[in-house]
């Protein structure tokens, strides 16, 4: 399943869902942590986002490849560093 910048999101909480059988996530520039995000930039929160710590253990086994690229103005290089957390099995790819 692939998500693309706020796509992201709805495909990491799809492939929470067990019953779907979603072997692997793979996101484009994808802001799949809103509370952080906002956090980092320092602007207000999302009032009505979806929180991804909420299914946490069920996306952890989900293999993931997330995808940005190191000149993006609006998903800073900090912010990617944080997506280790939700699998040990997920790869963080920076496109010059």
């Amino acid at each position: 399943l692939v998500g693309y910048s706020g796509g992201s999101v709805i495909a990491m909480y799809l492939a929470s869902i067990k019953d779907l059988n979603i072997k692997s996530v793979r996101t484009v520039a994808g802001n799949i942590k809103p509370n952080e995000f906002t956090e980092l930039l320092n602007i207000s929160p999302y009032k009505t986002s979806l929180n991804l710590n909420s299914i946490e253990n069920n996306i952890q086994f989900v293999s993931q490849s997330h995808f940005y690229g190191a000149k993006d103005k609006v998903i800073p290089k900090e912010f990617n560093k944080s997506k280790s957390n939700y699998s040990c099995q997920n790869t963080c790819i920076l496109s010059p």
